[in-house]
């Protein structure tokens, strides 16, 4: 019966079929498969040995950890000890889902997530737990243990004694993501650049609670794989892709020459240097389900965050080829700014993209009112806004009235996006939020977060009534280093009026106030009376000399000096940087409970994909094929890659675009965008290019070969018709002379 038992078990394993160590570890915590309710558990199993007696049999335990008590669990005890361990897992529904893995393999895992240690902790208060070079874990009562654990350092992971002493098992607390059934949606919403600091303050500035104060949340990490203190790309591609990178790339990996040193004797955690990573964005797009797909944005769409999610390049200021990728990479919705990287007057190859938008079917709304008259039918649908970033929210009634506002692209976007029964993934980012943190203009980064909280609020009131929609909420980093406090006034007896009233009295963005308000090189009187229009502030001829020497001492313009020196002056805020800092930063969960502890910004992407039932390195492995790799013969010729075909002119794909050309001039479309990785001289493309490459390759040999049978057969017709030809007029001619 044993036997039998063991025999069904395997036969239940089809569903694990890698060792790839990340996705190894993520399918034996329960992520590839789960049938759990939101307050369950998760199971895990493991394989035990009795040290003191090397030929007894292997036993395999399995519990939910439900009251400390194994309530769903199951030995399976006494097969050969030479048999391969069992790791197998039970769900709430009694069905186990095991597999047969060599022991190679399994050393091969680790109890650990992005180089950070699970926490284990012994219930029974039996002794201690000694790591070994984080694959064993062995414990005093004679028992060695060898097991998979759960998603790493965000779960709670608890080592429990079986009842005869000789074993144990682990049971974990998964974070706060359900069944990948659950979602049909996912949205994303990221403040660009900010920390608690700046919600604190839009807090008392509105005067009543964001729409986060009431969700759930923890801490993400963000360093990069070459920084502790990351930019916007390398976060960006961390949460989009779950992969680290370096600074200023999107959707790549990282280069090798300056990695963080926590990276140099584990670089092989990382993807290739400069090897496109699929996004979340894509995998949702790209995957059976076939999900819409959408970014919504206030900076340019070819803005560092935005194109982590759609490109992939290892420089984020190229924004003509990741225009390019965006436009060919078959998004449903974009709204945002950028327009000019669309034109051919600002394009160094002269493309009009605009046009090629239209010639796709794609539908382009230029204001707030041609994008209130959008309707589903529509689809695919742009908005471009402003030629580069939109107006902050603070100046768009003053300077750019026509734009809308964040909340309104979202209610659209979620309206458009939602027709599609198989779901949808969006992404909104108040991009805005980060640029008033770089001047250190408290009422821009206080404007710009109460209006993103507005996209807040509306995504959480479509997931209340939808019941299939997980939205997340993360800032990508802090930017600033803002604090309710600074060095020029004292911290006890403030009061809520002397924190706001300063900002109330602002009604422009410091950018906007140099811009609109002052000539290119203005006089201290000019900057004396635009400060005190547009700020309200009676600053002083003394003031001016500091704005000055702050311009001359640390080399900024204008704009970073008068929000600077003004803000620490005339408010209680304060700042310590101009860039970005590197501690941790929030992030808040609606759908699901929040994780429990300290995660990576890497682990948002899984808990992402996961969550919408997708696999990024499986949508990796098939929308960026290493072309060296193939069957194929190619040479990369300027802008583009030649793939020679028998019997045929080369097929061409230009690079950052979704089709290829063959000699007829036919377009043949495909999934994803060919990328070329100009430091690596690699090329990479989709299978889905591959497999319609070979095709066609397949369809000229046929024809070329009907041809040639054709050919033949018409050959000796012809000979046949011209003997029966003859024939006849020597039969007539014999008839004639015979009269």
């Amino acid at each position: 019966m044993k036997f039998v038992f063991l025999i069904i078990l395997v036969l239940l394993s089809f569903r694990w079929d890698t060792c790839a160590e990340t996705k190894f570890i993520r399918e034996h915590s329960g992520l590839e498969e789960r049938h759990l309710a939101d307050d369950d558990y998760g199971f895990l199993v493991i394989a035990t040995k009795s040290s003191s007696d090397p030929n007894k049999s292997w036993c395999i335990t399995a519990s939910n950890g439900v009251d400390n008590n194994p309530q769903l669990g199951f030995d399976a005890c006494d097969f050969d000890s030479n048999q391969d361990i069992q790791l197998f897992r039970q769900d709430s529904e009694g069905r186990i889902h095991s597999k047969v893995k060599d022991q190679k393999c399994i050393y091969a895992s680790r109890l650990a997530i992005n180089g950070v240690p699970l926490r284990i902790a012994d219930c029974n208060k039996s002794g201690a737990i000694n790591q070994l070079d984080g694959d064993f874990f062995f414990f005093p009562s004679h028992t060695f243990v060898h097991l998979l654990a759960s998603i790493g350092n965000s779960a709670t992971t608890i080592v429990k004694q079986c009842e005869n002493k000789d074993r144990y098992y682990f049971d974990f607390v998964l974070p706060g993501v359900v069944p990948s059934s659950k979602f049909r949606n996912v949205i994303i919403l990221i403040p660009d650049g900010c920390d608690d600091a700046l919600h604190t303050l839009a807090r008392w500035y509105a005067g009543k609670p964001l729409a986060v104060d009431v969700l759930g949340g923890t801490r993400v990490l963000t360093h990069s794989s070459n920084s502790i203190i990351t930019d916007s790309a390398a976060a960006a591609t961390a949460y989009a892709c779950g992969h680290k990178t370096s600074s200023g790339f999107v959707g790549v990996g990282p280069r090798r020459n300056d990695l963080l040193s926590i990276y140099e004797n584990n670089s092989t955690t990382l993807p290739t240097a400069y090897a496109p990573i699929a996004s979340v964005l894509e995998a949702a797009k790209y995957s059976n389900a076939r999900r819409s797909v959408g970014l919504v944005v206030t900076s340019s769409l070819s803005h560092a965050t935005p194109a982590a999610f759609s490109s992939h390049i290892d420089n984020r200021e190229k924004d003509e080829d990741i225009m390019e990728q965006l436009v060919h990479g078959s998004l449903d919705v974009a709204f945002g700014g950028g327009r000019q990287w669309l034109l051919p007057e600002y394009r160094e190859d002269n493309q009009n993209l605009e046009d090629v938008l239209i010639s796709r079917g794609v539908k382009i709304v230029y204001d707030k009112s041609e994008l209130r008259d959008l309707k589903t039918t529509d689809l695919p649908a742009w908005g471009l806004f402003a030629d580069g970033a939109s107006q902050k929210n603070i100046d768009r009634p003053q300077f750019g009235p026509d734009q809308p506002s964040l909340v309104e692209m979202t209610e659209k976007a979620i309206e458009l996006l939602s027709v599609n029964k198989n779901g949808f993934l969006l992404v909104v980012e108040g991009s805005q939020v980060d640029s008033g943190g770089h001047y250190n203009d408290a009422i821009s980064m206080v404007t710009e977060i109460l209006a993103f909280d507005d996209a807040v609020e509306t995504s959480i009131n479509f997931a209340k009534r939808d019941s299939e929609t997980l939205v997340l909420i993360f800032p990508d980093h802090d930017t600033g280093g803002m604090s309710i406090a600074n060095n020029l006034h004292g911290y006890a007896g403030v009061t809520v009026e002397e924190l706001i009233a300063p900002l109330k009295g602002m009604s422009m963005s410091a950018d906007a106030l140099v811009v609109n308000k002052l000539p290119e090189t203005p006089t201290n009187e000019q900057i004396i009376t635009a400060v005190n229009e547009s700020w309200g502030m009676k600053i002083t001829n003394n003031d001016v000399i500091e704005i000055r020497a702050y311009m001359s001492k640390r080399k900024v313009t204008l704009t970073y000096s008068l929000a600077h020196v003004l803000g620490e002056k005339y408010t209680y805020v304060g700042f310590t940087t101009h860039g970005h800092t590197g501690e941790s930063v929030p992030v808040w969960f609606f759908g699901a409970d929040p994780p429990v502890g300290l995660i990576d910004n890497t682990d948002l992407a899984i808990l992402t994909s996961d969550a919408l039932g997708v696999d990024l390195a499986k949508t990796t492995s098939e929308l960026f094929v290493d072309l060296s790799t193939t069957s194929l013969s190619y040479e990369v010729k300027g802008g583009s890659v030649t793939v020679s075909i028998i019997g045929s002119a080369p097929i061409t794909l230009p690079f950052f675009r979704d089709y290829f050309v063959y000699d007829s001039g036919e377009k043949t479309c495909f999934d994803g965008v060919t990328i070329y990785a100009e430091k690596s001289e690699k090329v990479y493309v989709s299978q889905d290019a591959i497999d319609k490459i070979k095709k066609v390759e397949s369809n000229l040999t046929q024809n070329s070969s009907s041809r040639n049978t054709r050919r033949v057969g018409e050959g000796h017709g012809t000979w046949i018709l011209r003997l029966a030809v003859f024939h006849t007029l020597s039969t007539v001619l014999h008839i004639f002379h015979t009269l």
